[in-house]
């Protein structure tokens, strides 16, 4: 006969011998479930394309130069930016940006939020969007007409549909030539900017 000692440690012996095997067991599993999942991301991987491929960027206006309208893509309510009513300070650049063109502003409005660039600029409801970040991939950027003065925030431009290389040379000249104008209506804003 066994003696209880004996036993309790063949008991022990027989725990551990089945936790390891149990072990081994999920482990086995686990691995061909994990090459599974790597061929079939793989295979899936292979078939994406970026969104940029599905959804096309319309082609570019020349609204605002035969038609003398400049189209403008804003927030209708955000801000000190931009408001339907006209109030706020990106507002006041574009209509000095489209009297320099010779063109009256047309707006289209749409909130800031998740797809706000494939729902104005891309799908062609807008010639420029005001407030962008500098080399922004979304658009085709100008130079900044702007610097926030907090770190780690990107320098603010303006932005155009890509192609749109005319609208886009246009708009930095006038920013170049209109820096003082565009200067004193952030001024009068009170928008903090580093200079």
């Amino acid at each position: 006969m066994c003696s209880p000692s004996r036993s309790r440690a063949a008991i022990r012996m027989t725990n551990v011998v089945l936790a390891l095997c149990a072990v081994a067991a999920a482990a086995a599993a686990f691995a061909s479930c994990g090459k599974a999942t790597q061929t079939r991301a793989t295979e899936q991987r292979a078939e994406w394309t970026p969104p940029q491929q599905l959804q096309p960027t319309a082609p570019p206006s020349t609204a605002w130069r035969d038609e003398h309208v400049l189209k403008v893509c804003a927030d209708p309510n955000n801000l000190p930016f931009s408001n339907a009513r006209g109030d706020g300070f990106e507002n006041k650049i574009a209509e000095l940006v489209a009297k320099d063109l010779n063109a009256r502003v047309e707006y289209t409005w749409w909130a800031q939020r998740r797809g706000f660039f494939r729902n104005t600029l891309k799908s062609g409801s807008c010639d420029v969007v005001l407030g962008l970040p500098s080399g922004s991939e979304m658009a085709l950027t100008t130079t900044p007409y702007y610097r926030p003065f907090l770190p780690f925030v990107y320098d603010i431009s303006m932005g155009v549909r890509r192609g749109d290389q005319s609208l886009r040379d246009a708009l930095e000249e006038i920013i170049g030539r209109r820096r003082g104008e565009i200067d004193k209506i952030l001024d009068d804003y009170g928008v903090p900017r580093s200079k």
